[in-house]
Parts: C-alpha cells; sequence; structure tokens
C-alpha cells in the first residue's frame, strides 16, 4: 500500500498538469472536447491524490518506521486515533493533506460535460487543477512525506505531548478545509473574469462555496480558541498560533463578501470592489495554508523556503493584483449577478447569529472576571477556595500515586472536591514524562488539568510543585460563563449558514 500511495503522488501531480494544460487550452481556443477532458484529468487527479493519503494513513496506521514522517511523529504505543492524527502534524503529511482537501473541493465543484453550455467551466476547471498541481509539485518535490530512511528505527519518537488533546483530531482538518475550500469561488470568479459573463447557476454556486468556507474557518478558528483555553488549563481565551491567526485573513474577506452581499440584496446599491473580496481570498487562504502546511508541530517548507517577508509580500501583491482587476473589469453587472435575493427565510439564521454573538459576547465578558488562587495541600488534608458566585469550594489531598502506562510514566494527584459541602466527582491531576521506544524520555515533562465544566463556570485545577513529602502546589482557577462562549461561537456558525445559503430567485 505504500508503494501504491506513492506512487499514486506522483500520477496525480501529472494528472493535474493534464487537466490545467487541458482545461486553459479548450477555454481559450473554445475546444469543448479539451476542456471536458481537462475536467475528468481533475477528477483523476482527486483519485489518485486520495490513493496517495490512503497509503499515507495505512503506514501510519502499521506504524511503517521506514517513512520519514512515520517514524517522527508516531510511536508503537501511539493510540491509533493519534496516530492518524499525525497525517496533519507536520509539514510532509499536512502538504499532502491540503492537496486532498483542495481535490475533493475541486471533485464537488467541476462536472466533465458542462464546459459546453458554459464557456466559464474550462476556466474554473484549469484555475483549479493549477492550485492543485502547486501543491502537489511542493508534496512530491519539496515535502514527499514517502521519504524513507536509511535505517529504521526500533519506535518513532512519537507524537509531541502538546499536541495529544481531542481537539487535534478535529480542528486542523476543519481549520485546513475552510481555507482550501476558498479556491473554488476564486476559480469561479476568474473564470468570470476571463468571459466577463455570470450565470445565475454561477453566481449561487460562488456563494454557496463561500458560505462553506466561511462556516469551516469559523469553526475551525472557535475550535483553535477552545483548545488554547483547554491547553492552558483555563489560561486564556486565545493565542496568536500562526495557522489559526492567519486564517483570521480569509475569514475576514469571505465573511465582508457575504455581509455585503447581503447590504446589496437590501439597498440595491453597486459596489464593483465587492467582486474583489471572494478573489482576494485565495490569497490570503494561501498565506495562512503557508504556515498551515508546517503542520501543528513543524515548519513550513514553503515559507522556510522562500523567507516569511517575501512570502508575505507575493500574497500581499497577489491580492491587490486580483481584486484590483476584478473590480476594475466586472464592475456593476457582476456584483449585481453575485448578490442573491433576501429570502424570509433568512431572518431565522440572523437572529440565531445575533444571539450566538451576544452569548459569545457574554463568554468573554465573564472571562474577565475569571479568579485564579494558589493554595499548598498536605497529604491528608484540605484546602477550601471561593469562586466568583460565592460558593466556597474544599479540595481534600487523597495520596499520590507512580504508575507506568505504554509510553509514559505518570505521577497522579487523587484530589475530593466539594462545594458548599456537596460532594463533586474527584479530579485527577497527572504529570506525564513520555518516553521512547527505549524507555528513555522523549520530551518534557507535562501536566494535565483537573477539570470540572458548567455553564455558570469552569474550574481548572492543576499543580505547579510536589516537594518529597507529597506537599502539592494547587492553581485554581475559576472562569465564570466561558461556556457560553463557545454556545455562541456553534450559533454563529449556524446562524450564518442559514442567513447566507444562497437560494434560488423567484
Amino acid at each position: 500500500m505504500t508503494l501504491l500511495g506513492e506512487l499514486s503522488l506522483w500520477v496525480a501531480l501529472v494528472m493535474a498538469a493534464w487537466s490545467a494544460a487541458l482545461s486553459l487550452a479548450g477555454g481559450g481556443l473554445r475546444r469543448a472536447a479539451f476542456a471536458e477532458s481537462g475536467a475528468r484529468g481533475l477528477l483523476a487527479a482527486a483519485a489518485f491524490t486520495a490513493i496517495a493519503v490512503a497509503g499515507l494513513l495505512a503506514a501510519l496506521a502499521r506504524r511503517d518506521f521506514s517513512l520519514r514522517f512515520v517514524a517522527s511523529y508516531t510511536s508503537a504505543d501511539l493510540p491509533l486515533a493519534y496516530a492518524v492524527a499525525a497525517l496533519w502534524a507536520g509539514p510532509d503529511g499536512a502538504m499532502l493533506l491540503g492537496a486532498f482537501l483542495l481535490a475533493a473541493c475541486a471533485g464537488l465543484a467541476v462536472r466533465p460535460g458542462r464546459g459546453a453550455e458554459d464557456d466559464g467551466e474550462p476556466w474554473a476547471t484549469g484555475t483549479l487543477a493549477t492550485i492543485l498541481f502547486v501543491l502537489l509539485a511542493v508534496a512530491a518535490l519539496g515535502a514527499n512525506p514517502y521519504r524513507r530512511m536509511d535505517t529504521v528505527p526500533p519506535g518513532g519518537l512519537g507524537m509531541p505531548p502538546r499536541l495529544q488533546h481531542p481537539a487535534m483530531l478535529v480542528q486542523p482538518l476543519v481549520l485546513s478545509l475552510g481555507l482550501v475550500a476558498t479556491a473554488v469561488p476564486f476559480a469561479f470568479a476568474i473564470a468570470a473574469l476571463v468571459t466577463r459573463r455570470v450565470g445565475e447557476n454561477r453566481v449561487r454556486a460562488v456563494r454557496r462555496w463561500t458560505v462553506v468556507a466561511w462556516s469551516l474557518l469559523t469553526t475551525g478558528i472557535a475550535l483553535g480558541a477552545w483548545w488554547t483555553y483547554d491547553a492552558s488549563a483555563g489560561a486564556t481565551l486565545w493565542a496568536w498560533d500562526p495557522p489559526v491567526a492567519a486564517s483570521l485573513l480569509p475569514w475576514l474577506t469571505t465573511g465582508a463578501y457575504l455581509a455585503a452581499g447581503l447590504a446589496h440584496e437590501r439597498r440595491g446599491a453597486e459596489r464593483p470592489w465587492i467582486v474583489g473580496l471572494p478573489v482576494a481570498g485565495l490569497p490570503l487562504a494561501a498565506f495562512a495554508t503557508g504556515l498551515a502546511a508546517g503542520g501543528i508541530g513543524g515548519e513550513s517548507p514553503v515559507i522556510n523556503a522562500l523567507g516569511a517577508r517575501t512570502w508575505f509580500a507575493i500574497v500581499v501583491g497577489m491580492c491587490a493584483l486580483a481584486a484590483g482587476g476584478a473590480a476594475r473589469r466586472m464592475r456593476a453587472a457582476v456584483v449585481e449577478g453575485i448578490a442573491s435575493r433576501v429570502g424570509r427565510g433568512r431572518r431565522a439564521g440572523v437572529a440565531l447569529a445575533i444571539v450566538g454573538v451576544a452569548l459569545l459576547a457574554v463568554g468573554v465578558a465573564g472571562f474577565a472576571f475569571r479568579r485564579v488562587q494558589e493554595r499548598l495541600v498536605t497529604p491528608g488534608g484540605s484546602v477550601m477556595a471561593p469562586d466568583p458566585w460565592g460558593g466556597t469550594w474544599r479540595f481534600a489531598h487523597r495520596g499520590l500515586s507512580r504508575f507506568d502506562l505504554p509510553g509514559r510514566r505518570v505521577l497522579a494527584l487523587n484530589l475530593a472536591v466539594t462545594r458548599d459541602d456537596i460532594a463533586r466527582p474527584n479530579i485527577v491531576i497527572e504529570q506525564r514524562e513520555h518516553l521512547d521506544a527505549r524507555g528513555v524520555p522523549a520530551y518534557e515533562p507535562v501536566a494535565t488539568a483537573g477539570v470540572v465544566r458548567g455553564l455558570r463556570q469552569d474550574l481548572y485545577v492543576t499543580v505547579h510543585t510536589i516537594s518529597l513529602a507529597e506537599e502539592a502546589g494547587l492553581r485554581i482557577a475559576f472562569n465564570p460563563l466561558v461556556s457560553w462562549a463557545w454556545c455562541g461561537a456553534a450559533l454563529v456558525v449556524l446562524g450564518g449558514i442559514v442567513a447566507l445559503w444562497p437560494r434560488a430567485a423567484a
């Protein structure tokens, strides 16, 4: 399966080049046969990219340490779920994943045989195939996850402890899908630029894919914020992680386009610059993808090769040229076509989004009243801490335990918890030392927090010191109303989809 996956990567690269060349030639020469061949070539590239990803996933699942990527991000005792998630933990796998997600989006957006009816279809297909070719070229030539090691190690290095979090299984995948989805409205807008015509079906497709990209970006950013919050033991709601922070740029442009479209629908105002927003969304997403392609635990091969300033300058230039060209050439006729009419059904979506924003604001405001306290608890003793709501919590030391698990050595503190003399479930705080296949510590020890979640507040308890006498220094954090922020973010996504999804004109 590994050899099949590696060969499929190269075949996908060739098919993407074929699709780009034939599609663009079909559009320029008005040859329907070329355009249809290009569309089928793009579907073939998507299929072979999927096989390449499946081959790498199989290597990760069976721990094929002959591959450098597998040996760098997995180990023999790593749980299967995290072994699969290692696909996006490093730059090589993340780049291949981005190519696969783009190929999947392109496969859904392109239909062979439609070029005879829509002269913009070959240009959209060629644009998507060109972008896919670039990603596959980087994956095959610069960051190939199928590179082999000269000597097969007895066990892998394992996944960094900070990545072994439940959010790791979902958030990078959702964020990456949101970033690559911006390529579809970009391709449709480029096709409209070339042909200077926009059909009603194309209009709804641009709007639909923009809503998909915005919704996924919103979900990915919210999950990234929750991951930061939980991994920091409730210390912060946001951290300027490069991929998540950079994804705010395409999120703003796609959201601004959708909001401007609604404003145009209500007021009928024609603004040529509106169409530049989805066009500029892809270059900004490319900047975020260049950071995300470094993987959650690595650095980006693209940005390392060009330099961060050069990469950012290229992105800004692409945005200026693309948005400026769109606004100059397409003018109000295209803007008028791109906006669909407001329907009554959008009101419920707007209401949901407003409620979500209100809940999000309440959660952020409640976090401002967080209370952090430090206590020293002795074996058999207990300490008390008041929360912001006037309740009194008691934490009783029930002893330390030391034990070994596959791949790590654990020191656990058991605390019995009560609030206002009402018993709560015990919490266990662990200090984990991750080991390699030889039993040697591979990373710095990490501590996990004891957590009690609720709608009124979240409680995080961590240990910052443990003495030889087993006295534990506790850091106790009460975070009021933070759960409301996550509920609000979910409502914003749901309301945005309901309010912004395009509907057929009456």
